[in-house]
């Protein structure tokens, strides 16, 4: 009897674990059951973690609103609070109910319309298909010729006096509500100085984010209908992340949004809990304040009716970490979502908060910067130097370092993982640079097969004039032959070179080996060259070819990325200089007859 009864509790037990671990599927209403002056509510969070419910009225269908036979559920608002606010940035997701069943995800408004009322809603039975959709690993779904340029809608909040949101076509129909992208541990005025980066990348960060998994009510977290949920971009130090709702939950796995994030079918990106601080009320789009907790589980499946989630799977994220002796936080870590077109920009928000927010410039300041990549499968790491002085200088260390993680994820026929990402900083207060004043060759009749004394002025922030000797040597050539003195940046160098550029279609090795050639901005560049023709290959010059070569490539051997050269590299030597040098000039002779 007490082995039955034993038996017996043990089972209850396990049932009642299996029921609390499982969401209880919800009776779904039909859209073809769906009238004009049906009556429902719609659920989210406003503040904190409790799910409150507020009145709707079904308006209409409109039919072949997101694709052809893929319609939307037109609602009005009927309670006060919603009138004011208008559509709201982070209800994305929310279960629309309709006599009681459910209907679909808040996922429309109109942004700038004179009644804050209608609501677009996406029909579930659009969303419930992304629950059998097959399991395929974001990683081998990535293929350079398919990349998008940028998200399929805004991922952020944009400023309404930049974003273009006020047009006829932007006001006519209903418009994706955008995902708050909400960042905590940056500061605004750093936001709008890596901003012009980040609108490239459709990208639109506001600060305001936090918390923990637990946020600050101590109670662990709901994902339930209703709930909101975080696509979390960076954690640790600094948290950033989308915030929406989460619209059904079937077992581990989660619908929300109603629309897509980012578009992009298959995808591993963190998920986690929020709590919603409060709802901020604008003229162009009303958003969620939020805090973001700890990851929690997988975004896996974004696709046109929303994306879906499994709790309890936790993606790869890329360990970060960045050093400043001028930082306010020394060092600042943590990890980011690996994505080809985010991560670059999460490194960017990342390293900008240790330069630009700092006890000791960068205003008047030097900054040397330098960057490490650690990749899979390859043993050395990529490192490069780079340096600024004042704002500019350190906007540009940031967005150069930018553009090379960005290199490194889709400059490529590979989508190689990085294995950890780190900045150092050292910010000197005095600025340190100079820039080209003059080229001067030491005599006007230079012999074949001798050296020549090339003397460069440059001048520093204060104007002093400070002289660079350097004596060339010429390579054995006929008399009267041609060659050119190329004095050079960085910038000017790396142009004039064409390495580093955007060609998908090179093996990663390559690019790898164009990357460490990058030159380093703290250094004059003195390249003496020839006009004889050679090529580019592989990522490495190659000069003064046979013309046989010459002409067996050009007529069959070129591939995307290699080059023709018009000229040949006899000489190149590097100076040194403290801080930054720009400018760049050439001067060109002929040796005696």
């Amino acid at each position: 009897m007490m082995l039955r009864t034993l038996f017996h509790n043990f089972c209850t037990t396990l049932l009642l674990a299996f029921t609390a671990s499982v969401a209880v599927a919800e009776e779904v209403i039909p859209l073809d059951e769906i009238e004009p002056g049906d009556k429902g509510v719609w659920k989210t969070v406003v503040s904190g973690t409790e799910i409150e419910s507020f009145p709707l009225e079904v308006v209409g269908i409109l039919e072949s609103f997101v694709g052809p036979g893929v319609p939307i559920i037109l609602c009005r608002a009927t309670d006060t609070d919603n009138t004011a606010t208008g559509p709201v940035s982070g209800m994305s997701g929310s279960p629309v109910y309709i006599n009681g069943k459910l209907a679909g995800a808040y996922a429309y408004g109109f942004p700038w319309s004179k009644e804050k009322t209608l609501i677009g809603v996406t029909p579930i039975e659009w969303m419930d298909p992304l629950l059998s959709y097959p399991d395929t690993s974001y990683r081998n779904t990535q293929s350079t010729a398919s990349l998008p340029n940028a998200s399929s809608i805004p991922l952020g909040l944009y400023n309404p006096l930049e974003s273009g949101m006020t047009s006829t076509a932007a006001a006519g129909a209903p418009q994706p509500l955008p995902i708050p992208l909400l960042a905590a541990g940056i500061s605004p005025r750093t936001l709008s100085l890596i901003q012009p980066w980040l609108s490239e990348k459709g990208i639109h960060v506001t600060a305001g984010a936090g918390g923990s998994s637990s946020g600050t009510t101590g109670k662990p977290a709901q994902f339930e209908a209703g709930s909101p949920v975080a696509v979390i971009l960076a954690s640790g130090d600094l948290t950033l992340g989308g915030v929406g709702t989460i619209t059904r939950r079937e077992g581990d796995r989660i619908l929300a949004f109603g629309h897509p994030m980012l578009g992009s079918g298959s995808v591993e990106l963190p998920i986690g809990s929020a709590e919603i601080v409060d709802v901020v009320s604008s003229y162009q789009t009303s958003f969620k304040l939020s805090n973001i907790g700890e990851v929690a589980g997988t975004l896996w499946q974004d696709s046109t009716p929303g994306i879906q989630g499994e709790l309890g799977r936790i993606p790869y994220m890329i360990p970060i970490s960045i050093n400043s002796n001028a930082g306010i936080q020394n060092p600042i870590s943590g990890k980011i979502a690996e994505h080809r077109q985010l991560t670059p920009s999460m490194a960017l928000v990342y390293a900008a908060q240790a330069i630009l927010t700092s006890k000791e410039g960068p205003d008047g300041s030097t900054i040397q910067g330098s960057m490490k990549l650690s990749l899979e499968d390859h043993e050395a790491p990529l490192e490069l130097k780079r340096s600024g002085v004042g704002f500019g200088g350190a906007i540009d260390i940031l967005f150069s370092f930018a553009e090379v993680v960005d290199l490194v994820l889709n400059g490529s026929q590979e989508f190689p993982r990085i294995a950890g990402i780190q900045f150092n900083f050292q910010t000197e207060n005095r600025e340190m640079s100079q820039i080209l004043h003059s080229l001067r060759l030491s005599s006007a009749r230079i012999q074949p097969g001798e050296s020549v004394q090339l003397t460069i002025t440059t001048r520093d922030r204060s104007g002093k004039a400070i002289l660079h000797e350097v004596e060339v040597p010429l390579p054995p050539a006929p008399a009267g032959s041609s060659f050119t003195l190329f004095v050079a940046d960085a910038n000017a160098l790396r142009s004039y070179d064409g390495i580093a550029k955007n060609d998908p279609s090179r093996p990663l090795d390559q690019l790898l080996t164009e990357l460490r050639q990058l030159p380093d901005n703290s250094s004059i560049y003195i390249q003496l060259l020839r006009p004889v023709p050679g090529l580019r290959l592989d990522g490495r010059n190659l000069e003064e070819l046979p013309p046989s070569v010459l002409r067996l490539y050009k007529s069959s051997l070129q591939e995307p990325g290699d080059l023709f050269l018009k000229e040949s590299i006899v000489w190149q030597t590097t100076i040194p200089v403290p801080g930054v040098f720009s400018g760049s000039s050439r001067i060109q002779f002929n040796t005696e007859l």
